[in-house]
């Protein structure tokens, strides 16, 4: 693996503990493909109950040329969902 996923693996990562009242981010790690699963949530309170949505379900594969690029797309997806959500 590329030094540069590496990188790009860590920063999704850190966006993942990025502590959010509404947002949150699920990452899967599949080693034998070389695959992860991320899903992003909204959290929301449904007639005073918790309550999840999906918002946004997506699968890279790391040996893939494109790897850099989907892991640069969900990155800027989960910073921009943990700062619109912020504003609001």
């Amino acid at each position: 693996m590329k030094t540069v996923l590496i990188h790009k693996l860590a920063e999704l990562l850190l966006a993942s503990f990025q502590q959010h009242d509404r947002v949150s981010i699920s990452i899967n790690t599949y080693p034998r493909n070389h695959m992860i699963d991320v899903v992003t949530y909204d959290h929301t309170v449904n007639k005073g109950k918790p309550d999840a949505n999906v918002i946004d379900m997506s699968t890279v594969s790391l040996n893939s040329p494109d790897a850099e690029k989907q892991l640069n797309k969900l990155i800027a997806y989960a910073n921009s969902h943990h700062s619109t959500t912020a504003a609001q």
